[in-house]
C-alpha cells in the first residue's frame, strides 16, 4: 500500500472513531455518508495488512461486528441482528446454533461495539437506485419532508442491536400442542388416591405411572391428554380427580438457510415458530426475499410465508409451528420497484408475479395529498441496454391498475406547484402574516384593517405591493403608505390582484437606531432603546431602579450636542434621583440620542471632590464636585433661580502651595445674571473645596445661619433674615413631608445650651469645693466610728454625682409645640429665630425608653394600654434602690410629667426611675440642686429618644 494512500485511509478511520466518541457523549454529530464509511472499510481493509498495532485498533472501532479473524467479512455478513418479538418457550430453550458456515463466524457484540454501533451500508440495491436514480425529494421542486436516501422495505425489522435469543418464560402451551418425547409434565391426584407424578415421555412416545404401568402418550395433543389418562386410570381407581401441568418442554432442531445473516442448525423451543427461527438467524439479507419464505419437512415445501403480511397488516397466520429436523429456506430476493416522491413511504419494495403500478403504489402507503397525479413517471431499463422514462397521467388513480411494472423500475410522483392559487400573502412586520383568501375587487384595506395587526414601530410611510404580471411572470413593486392608507386616501388603498403580496416594514429598517446609555449604580446598567419621547425615569426603571448604594442628591446626563464644523460639543445637565422618583415634576427631563445616564454611587460621590453653596439658596450645603461642573451648575444644584437675581456673588477659592503647604484663599467676585447667562468669564469651571456664596446686594455684615433637617422636603442649613419667625423657616424648607412627627419635633437654640452648660459649671465647680472643705473636716476627727464612716459614704457618692454632672454636655432644647406652618404663625410656639437655630422633625417613633434604677435600661416597643409598671416590666423590674416614688415620665415633646399626670404612656415617651437614699444620709440641699440639673438633661433625654 501507498504511504500516501494508507495516511489518507488511516485519517478516515479517525474521522469515524471521532463521530462515534461525539454521538456517544451526546452531541449532535452528522451521520456518516455511506459512501465515506465504505471508504473507511476499504481504507481499514488495507490498513489491517500492515503491521501497525494502532491502525488495527481505530479499524476495530469502525465496525467490530464485521471482524472474522481480524480481517472484514465484507458488507452481506453482520452480527448482532434483532431480538424475537415472536419468542416462547420456557428456560433453557433458548436458540442454540449447532452448525454455522464458515461465512457466518463473527465476532460476539462487544461493549466497544456499543458505544461505536457499526454504520449501516447501504446494499447493492440501494447503491443502484441511489446512484442511478437520484431521489426526487431532494430536488428544489420537493415539497416532502423527508430527504432520506431510499432503503429496502421490511429489513429494518431485524436490524436492531443483539440481546440474544430468549424465549418467553411464561408462555401457555396451547390446546392443539402435540405431545412427544421429551416433554414434562405433571399429574395429581386426589380423591380416594393422593398422587403427584412427575413424568418424561421417552424415546418410545411413553410414560410409566404406579399401578398403570406403560402409556403410550406420543402424538396426542395437549387438551386430549387429560380425558385419556382419566379414562386409562379409571381401570385401576375409583372416586379420584385428576389435573394435568406442563413442564419442561421438548427441543426441537430446524435449519436456517438461504439469504439470511447467520445460516445454520438451530436447538428451539417445541412451541417455536418460522419466525422465531428467522430471528434467531439474524434475519433475512437485504438480498434474501421477504416474501417468499418456505417451510420444508421430510423434502417438501409444507408452508410459504410472505413477511410483507405480517409487515403491513400484522398477519401472521402463515407462522407455522416447527417440527424437529424442518429447514427454514429464505430464498434470493425477487424482483423489486423503487418509489420515491410524494408518496406515504417511500422505499424499494418487492413485488410478486405481475404486479401494476397501482400494486407498487399501494405498497408505498398511496401517494400523498401534494402528488401532481397529472404527471407520474416510471423509470425502466430495456433489454439490459439502456434506461428510459415513460410519464402516465394518473389523474383518474384506478388506470394505475392498468400500468404493469418490471424489476428494477423507478416509480416518481412529484409534488404540485408549490404556489398557491386564489389567495393574498400578508409578510413582514404584523401580527399574523400569511394567505389571506383572495376576492375580486380586494383592496390593501380589507387585509390590513387596523392598526392592531401591525408589531410595534411599522414604518407608517412606506410599505409594499410584489406583484407578478402574467403570463411573463414579470415582477413589480408598488409602494404605498400605511398612514395615508388608514386615513382614506385611495391612491394608497390599491385593488389587489391575486398572488399579490404585501410586505410591511420596521420603522428601523428606514432610519439609524437610537439608543441611550444608563451607567453606575442600577441593577442593570446598559445601553437601551429610545423612544418617542422617552424620559429618564423611564429609563431608570427599564435600569431596574438605582441600588440601595445609590447617590440619589446628584446625577448627570452627559449630552453630545453637534456644532457647526460637524463636531460634538458635550454638555451635562443634574438631576437629583430621589425627588424624580417622587414624582417631582421640575426633574423630568426628556432624552435625546446617545444621551449618557451616570448614577453614582455613595462611595463614588465619598471619593469626588466636594464643592458647596452657602447664602440666598434653598438647599445650601456641600456637593460632590462632578466631571465639567461649573459655577451656574452649583447655582442651580441650591435653588438659585431667576427670581432671586438681584443679588451678588463670590467664589472663595481655597489654593496650598507646593513647598510649604500654605493654605490661602482667594475670593472671586462673581454677577448672577451674567452666571446665568454662560458668560465664560463668570461661569468659571469649578475646583475642589470652591465655596459659591449668593448674598445680597450690599449685605456687608455677618451671615446669621439656622438649620432645619428630618422631614421637610428641603432640609439643609439656611442664612436667616433678620427678624424671622420659625414658621418663615418652615415654609422656606417646602413645608413637612407626609412622615413628619410633629410631636417630637427638636428645637434647640445655642444661647442656652450655653446658659446651661454655664450652670452645670458653676454648680459642679462649687460643689466640689464644698465635698472637699467636708472631707477636710472629717478627717481631722471628733466623730464616732459610725458617723464618720457613714460621712464618707456620703462625701463619696456626692462626688461621684458632681463627676457624672460634670461630664455631661446640654443639649439646650426648647420645648414647643409645632404645627403647620400656617397654623404656627401668630402662636406662642412661632419663635423669633437666633443664630445658630436648629429645627429637628422625626419620623413618627415607634418605641417606649425606660431609663434609670431598672434591672435592663433599654427602649421597647410602644404598646396600647400598657402603664409604666408594665413598661418597666419589660426592662427587667426596679432595682433595690429604685426610688418608686418619684418616677416622672418625659413626653415627646420635652416635657416632664408624674405618673399621675400621665393618661397614656406613647410612642416617643421616656420612663425615668431615679434611685433612692437614706435619709439620714441624705444632704437635702445639695440633691435638691441635682435634682435642677437633671431636670434640665431630661429635655435632652427625651430629644434622644425621639429623634433615635
Amino acid at each position: 500500500m501507498h504511504p500516501k494512500a494508507r495516511c489518507n485511509a488511516l485519517f478516515i478511520a479517525i474521522g469515524i472513531v471521532v463521530a462515534g466518541w461525539g454521538q456517544a457523549a451526546g452531541q449532535q454529530i452528522p451521520s456518516v455518508p455511506p459512501e465515506f464509511m465504505t471508504q473507511a472499510q476499504e481504507a481499514c481493509r488495507s490498513l489491517q495488512q500492515t503491521d501497525s498495532q494502532r491502525a488495527k485498533e481505530f479499524c476495530s472501532q469502525i465496525a467490530p461486528a464485521t471482524q472474522v479473524d481480524g480481517a472484514d467479512v465484507g458488507p452481506q455478513t453482520r452480527s448482532g441482528r434483532g431480538t424475537d418479538p415472536f419468542s416462547t418457550g420456557t428456560p433453557g430453550a433458548a436458540a442454540k446454533q449447532d452448525f454455522v458456515p464458515a461465512r457466518s463466524r463473527e465476532k460476539p457484540l462487544t461493549a466497544e461495539a456499543a458505544v461505536f454501533p457499526p454504520v449501516e451500508v447501504p446494499s447493492d440495491l440501494e447503491q443502484f437506485f441511489r446512484n442511478g436514480h437520484p431521489d426526487p425529494l431532494e430536488a428544489a421542486e420537493s415539497t416532502s419532508e423527508s430527504t432520506e436516501p431510499l432503503r429496502q422495505f421490511g429489513y429494518e425489522l431485524f436490524s436492531q442491536a443483539a440481546t440474544g435469543f430468549a424465549p418467553s418464560v411464561d408462555a401457555p402451551v396451547i390446546p392443539d400442542y402435540v405431545l412427544g418425547p421429551g416433554d414434562e409434565f405433571t399429574i395429581t391426584l386426589w380423591g380416594m388416591v393422593d398422587g403427584l407424578y412427575k413424568v418424561q415421555i421417552d424415546r418410545n412416545g411413553e410414560i410409566t405411572l404406579p399401578r398403570a404401568g406403560v402409556i403410550a402418550v406420543a402424538g396426542l395433543r395437549f387438551e386430549e391428554l387429560r380425558p385419556f389418562l382419566e379414562r386409562h386410570l379409571a381401570k385401576y381407581y375409583t372416586d379420584f380427580h385428576l389435573s394435568v401441568g406442563m413442564g419442561r418442554l421438548r427441543s426441537v432442531r430446524v435449519y436456517v438457510v438461504g439469504e439470511v445473516a447467520q445460516p445454520g442448525g438451530y436447538t428451539l423451543s417445541a412451541l417455536s415458530t418460522a419466525f422465531n427461527a428467522l430471528f434467531a438467524a439474524g434475519g433475512p439479507t437485504k438480498g434474501g426475499s421477504l416474501r417468499n419464505l418456505r417451510v420444508i419437512r421430510g423434502g417438501k415445501t409444507v408452508a410459504s410465508l410472505d413477511l410483507y403480511d405480517f409487515l403491513l397488516r400484522g398477519d401472521r397466520t402463515q407462522d407455522i409451528k416447527l417440527q424437529h429436523e424442518d429447514t427454514l429456506l429464505v430464498p434470493l430476493i425477487g424482483p423489486t420497484v423503487a418509489v420515491s416522491g410524494n408518496v406515504v413511504r417511500p422505499a424499494i419494495y418487492e413485488v410478486k408475479g405481475k404486479s401494476t403500478l397501482a400494486d407498487a403504489l399501494r405498497l408505498a402507503g398511496g401517494p400523498r395529498p401534494t402528488a401532481d397525479l397529472n404527471r407520474v413517471q416510471v423509470e425502466r431499463i430495456l433489454a439490459h441496454e439502456k434506461r428510459v422514462a415513460v410519464d402516465f397521467d394518473l389523474s383518474r388513480i384506478e388506470d394505475a391498475a392498468k400500468v404493469p411494472v418490471h424489476n428494477m423500475d423507478v416509480v416518481k410522483l412529484f409534488p404540485i406547484h408549490k404556489i398557491a392559487r386564489n389567495v393574498v400573502r400578508l409578510s413582514g412586520h404584523v401580527v399574523r402574516p400569511g394567505d389571506y383568501q383572495f376576492k375580486p375587487g380586494m383592496r390593501v384595506r380589507d387585509v390590513i384593517a387596523n392598526y392592531d395587526q401591525l408589531l410595534p414601530e411599522p414604518s407608517l410611510d412606506y410599505s409594499e405591493v410584489i406583484r407578478y404580471e402574467y403570463p411573463t411572470l414579470t415582477r413589480t413593486v408598488l409602494s404605498f403608505s400605511i398612514q395615508e392608507m388608514m386615513g382614506g386616501n385611495p391612491r394608497h388603498n390599491m385593488v389587489l390582484q391575486d398572488r399579490d403580496e404585501l410586505r410591511v416594514y420596521p420603522a428601523s429598517r428606514f432610519q439609524d437606531p437610537r439608543f441611550v446609555t444608563i451607567t453606575g449604580a442600577v441593577r442593570h446598567p446598559g445601553r437601551y432603546r429610545l423612544f418617542e419621547d422617552m424620559t429618564v425615569l423611564e429609563l431608570i426603571r427599564q435600569a431596574g431602579d438605582p441600588t440601595t448604594d445609590a447617590y440619589v442628591e446628584r446625577a448627570e446626563i452627559r449630552r453630545k450636542a453637534p456644532k457647526e464644523d460637524q463636531a460634538y460639543e458635550r454638555t451635562i445637565l443634574y438631576f437629583r434621583v430621589d425627588r424624580l422618583l417622587e414624582g417631582d415634576e421640575s426633574e423630568k427631563a426628556m432624552l435625546q440620542p446617545d444621551d449618557e445616564v451616570v448614577i453614582y454611587a455613595k462611595s463614588d460621590a465619598k471619593a469626588l471632590p466636594q464643592v458647596a453653596v452657602r447664602g440666598e439658596v434653598k438647599k445650601p450645603g456641600t456637593y460632590p464636585l462632578l466631571k465639567g461642573m461649573r459655577v451656574r451648575d452649583l447655582m442651580f444644584e441650591g435653588g438659585f433661580t431667576r427670581e432671586s437675581a438681584l443679588r451678588e456673588a463670590e467664589l472663595v477659592r481655597v489654593s496650598t502651595t507646593e513647598i510649604d503647604g500654605h493654605i490661602s484663599r482667594t475670593v472671586i467676585p462673581l454677577d448672577p445674571d451674567r452666571v446665568l447667562a454662560d458668560d465664560p468669564t463668570q461661569n468659571l469651571p469649578l475646583q475642589g473645596d470652591d465655596e459659591l456664596l449668593i448674598k445680597q446686594v450690599g449685605e456687608l455684615k455677618r451671615e446669621y445661619r439656622v438649620t432645619i433637617a428630618g422631614e421637610v422636603r428641603f432640609p439643609g442649613t439656611y442664612v436667616m433674615r433678620p427678624g424671622e419667625r420659625l414658621s418663615s423657616l418652615i415654609q422656606r424648607a417646602g413645608g413637612f413631608t407626609d412622615k413628619a412627627y410633629l410631636r417630637g419635633a427638636v428645637f434647640t437654640r445655642k444661647s442656652v445650651r450655653e446658659s446651661q452648660e454655664r450652670q452645670l459649671q458653676e454648680f459642679t465647680a462649687s460643689h466640689a469645693q464644698r465635698v472637699t472643705a467636708e472631707a477636710a473636716s472629717v478627717a481631722m476627727g471628733g466623730l464616732s466610728k459610725d458617723e464618720a464612716e457613714a460621712a464618707r459614704f456620703e462625701l463619696a457618692t456626692r462626688q461621684d454625682a458632681i463627676k457624672m454632672l460634670a461630664e455631661k454636655t446640654s443639649l439646650g432644647r426648647v420645648v414647643i409645640h409645632l404645627a403647620e406652618a400656617g397654623a404656627l404663625e401668630g402662636t406662642p410656639d412661632d419663635l423669633l429665630l437666633e443664630d445658630g437655630d436648629s429645627l429637628t422633625v422625626p419620623p413618627p417613633p415607634s418605641s417606649v425608653a425606660i431609663l434609670g434604677s431598672v434591672r435592663n435600661p433599654t427602649a421597647v416597643m410602644a404598646k396600647a394600654g400598657h402603664t409604666i409598671d408594665d413598661y418597666v416590666g419589660l426592662a427587667g423590674g426596679y432595682l433595690p434602690n429604685a426610688d418608686r416614688k418619684a418616677v416622672y415620665v418625659i413626653k415627646s415633646d420635652g416635657s416632664s410629667v408624674s405618673p399621675e399626670q400621665v393618661k397614656a404612656i406613647e410612642a416617643g415617651d421616656a420612663i425615668l426611675v431615679p434611685p433612692q437614699m437614706e435619709a439620714k444620709y441624705r444632704p437635702l440641699p445639695l440633691w435638691r440642686d441635682i435634682a435642677t440639673i437633671v431636670g434640665q438633661f431630661a429635655i435632652a433625654i427625651a430629644a434622644l429618644v425621639v429623634i433615635l
